[in-house]
């Protein structure tokens, strides 16, 4: 019966993570059409990056909605209905007739993206026992940073045979398949452990998180934690190809090293925390960002391979940090996870673009504008951290 029961998570598992998969696909898959699109159309490339742009905004607010809405009416039914937003407006860019109608159905389809987010990740919570369950959000987080990469290559290999209608239409296909999967999904949260009474209930789930005091400044470390390697990879292509004079094809080796080591990342946290305590892997990364500051100041700017194995400890500290700050925060709010899932999706994704607008300002050396964001990072992210230690909290 164990087995039985194990072979159940892992099939759940793997459902989940192929919907968030397309979910984070969905983002850049379009990017290698970009050109085709603006010819296309006769637009401007600032009008097309409303597309991205857009897509950005819009799912990480409507992550609001979705998980406090499936705390109230049940997991299923959110995912259904984001998934089927997001499918829906899928084919409607794959048969845009003009690029503003193009915009709209990108922002539609991130809607639903920002309800399969954070209720995707509740859904987690709720199914999957303990030691799975970290296992999981390892895998996910991984999947997070995959997503966006392998997303482009499969653009392009679409585009090698199809237009870019057929880019689009891909995600509406990758979204039919993803509502069928969702279909044959438990429904998670019974309704017993719903939250009483109409919308407004439901929606003030967040404010009760947000005003939750531990939640809250984990959340701010997580977050810190995260915005240099959005600013990194902002600048990564200016700072290789301009700065380093080096190759495409050696700016594409160099990212894809960096994507690797974050890739991988998680699958420490998991070694990691087999053997220790959260509060004592929160302090590896923090050790292992500090080391990444001092490496970017002292000799950042020498060489590419210097600027290499700089990030590499920034690298695997955050790619430690995701996956623990997840397991730790959604195991504070169990009766409202839906809520803090949405609450840790957007107070990611906000602190996330914000690292990738500071890091492209008018720096006279990117490099040196890593710098300060990784050293005013750090010390933000300490400033609450010797606060929880302070106030002696167990993360566990």
């Amino acid at each position: 019966m164990e087995t039985e029961q194990k072979m159940k998570q892992s099939r759940f598992v793997s459902i989940i993570i192929f919907i968030i998969a397309v979910d984070w696909m969905a983002c850049d898959i379009f990017l290698p059409a970009q050109p085709e699109i603006k010819a296309y159309f006769q637009t401007s490339a600032a009008t097309l990056n409303l597309a991205l742009s857009i897509y950005f905004i819009v799912s990480a607010v409507s992550v609001l909605f979705g998980g406090p809405l499936s705390d109230r009416f049940g997991r299923k039914k959110l995912m259904l209905l984001g998934v089927g937003i997001f499918t829906l407006f899928g084919y409607g860019c794959a048969v845009a007739t003009d690029v503003w109608f193009l915009i709209a159905c990108r922002g539609g389809a991130a809607f639903g993206a920002g309800f399969i987010s954070a209720v995707g990740m509740a859904m987690v919570r709720d199914y999957l026992e303990e030691d799975v369950f970290r296992k999981a959000m390892a895998v996910i987080q991984s999947v997070i940073v995959l997503g966006p990469v392998a997303s482009p290559f499969l653009g392009s290999f679409v585009l090698m045979f199809a237009g870019w209608r057929w880019v689009m239409a891909t995600l509406g296909i990758l979204g039919t398949v993803s509502f069928a999967l969702a279909c044959i999904l438990p429904e998670t949260l019974p309704p017993n452990r719903r939250v009483c009474g109409g919308l407004l209930p439901a929606m003030k789930g967040l404010l009760y998180v947000a005003k939750d005091k531990y939640f809250s400044v984990l959340l701010t470390i997580i977050s810190l934690f995260a915005v240099p390697f959005f600013g990194f990879v902002a600048v990564c292509s200016y700072i290789c190809i301009t700065d380093f004079g080096m190759t495409y094809l050696h700016y594409s080796l160099f990212y894809a090293g960096i994507c690797v080591i974050s890739f991988s990342a998680p699958f420490v946290y998991l070694f990691l925390d087999r053997k220790l305590s959260g509060k004592a892997q929160l302090h590896i990364c923090f050790i292992l960002f500090a080391l990444s500051t001092a490496g970017l100041g002292l000799f950042g700017k020498l060489s590419p391979i210097l600027l290499f194995l700089a990030i590499v400890p920034y690298t695997y500290a955050e790619g430690i940090s995701r996956p623990l700050g997840m397991v730790l925060l959604l195991n504070q709010h169990k009766d409202t996870t839906g809520a803090a899932s949405a609450l840790t999706s957007f107070v990611t994704s906000i602190i996330g673009t914000v690292g990738t607008v500071v890091a492209t300002l008018s720096w006279g050396n990117y490099i040196d504008g890593l710098f300060w964001i990784f050293f005013a990072c750090l010390i933000l992210a300490l400033i609450p951290w010797v606060m929880l230690l302070r106030a002696k909290t167990s993360l566990s």
